[in-house]
């Protein structure tokens, strides 16, 4: 009899520690959207100091540490763990405003270094890609709403697209139109070049050299100031003397090959105090197949992703990367 009585018992028992308390099986709550609504203005706000930003709200989107890589490397990098987003609309055009710190400018990519003069002409040696340094800061807007899953992107990377010798006058450069299904990023159609690798074939030695030869300490070299040269230039010379691995176009007219679609957004940028300030604009809608159509009222899940001195990579735990989670762009 006492065996039998032990049975009820230990369901009874189960029942009540089954039961626990009801405030620990409430769901988490859903993840709070952020939004960015942009303003409609009277003119263009394509400059990064236009005083028309003054009036639109400002958003600061999370890039959180979490989302950072760290594939080969020891450290964070030192930048922001927030980006900084306002958008307008003028002229059927949606103008971007980005601000995020960093603590330095990364442009030096690839570049030339003089390492002999004893034989009067310099010998070079090549700075090129390396895992932690030689490449440049980058900022990618990805939008959701293309055909298959794939997101429209605009690239901007600070010394290969948007130098500011890059564009008409010197005035503003551009980011580069491109599509994102993953884990892939491919340029949209066109196959024009905005910046060029400065090697003289496969020498050990640039191509160009800036007219001012042995003086010039720029970080790129704008093709109009640039000379193309089969023997490099003698005289003036110094050891650690740099030039530069990249030539960009300055002047949109000098401009050759088909541009198609990968160059439609324009831009322009400022870094100071630690601080990049980039502005990207484009039409609502271009007409090309692979550009997103927006258009008023529209709301599109969008997201961000910051680099510092890396490329992007897409693979999980590849370069100094770090990217906010989708918020909602609502156009006026």
């Amino acid at each position: 009899m006492k065996k039998l009585l032990i049975v009820p018992f230990v369901l009874i028992c189960l029942v009540w520690v089954g039961c626990g308390d009801d405030k620990g099986t409430e769901p988490d709550p859903p993840p709070v959207v952020v939004t960015v609504t942009a303003a409609a203005l009277a003119s263009a706000p394509d400059s990064v100091n236009y005083s028309g930003w003054g009036s639109v709200t400002a958003t600061d989107i999370a890039v959180p540490l979490s989302s950072w890589s760290k594939r080969g490397v020891t450290a964070l990098p030192a930048t922001a763990n927030s980006i900084s987003v306002q958008a307008a609309v003028y002229d059927d055009k949606l103008y971007m405003r980005f601000r995020w710190a960093d603590d330095s400018m990364n442009v030096w990519r690839a570049y030339w270094e003089v390492s002999d003069v004893s034989g009067g002409d310099p010998l070079f040696e090549t700075h090129s890609n390396s895992l932690i340094t030689n490449f440049e800061d980058q900022l990618l807007v990805l939008f959701s709403g293309m055909a298959g899953g794939a997101r429209d992107a605009w690239h901007w990377r600070a010394l290969t697209t948007a130098t500011e010798q890059v564009g008409t006058n010197g005035t503003s450069g551009f980011a580069e139109d491109m599509t994102y299904l993953s884990p892939n990023l491919t340029s949209d159609a066109g196959d024009l070049q905005i910046a060029i690798d400065n090697q003289y074939g496969t020498f050990n030695r640039p191509t160009y050299f800036h007219n001012t030869t042995s003086a010039f300490t720029g970080y790129v070299l704008p093709m109009s100031e640039s000379d193309s040269l089969d023997i490099v230039p003698s005289g003036g010379w110094e050891i650690g003397d740099i030039v530069p691995g990249w030539v960009t176009i300055d002047s949109v007219g000098s401009m050759s090959g088909d541009r198609g679609s990968r160059w439609d957004t324009r831009a322009n940028m400022l870094y100071s105090s630690g601080e990049y300030t980039v502005v990207l604009w484009r039409p609502l809608s271009t007409g090309n197949e692979d550009d997103l159509a927006m258009s008023s009222g529209e709301h599109i899940t969008t997201k961000l992703g910051i680099t510092n001195n890396k490329d992007f990579s897409f693979i999980s735990g590849g370069s100094f990367q770090g990217f906010t989670a989708d918020f909602t762009l609502i156009l006026p």
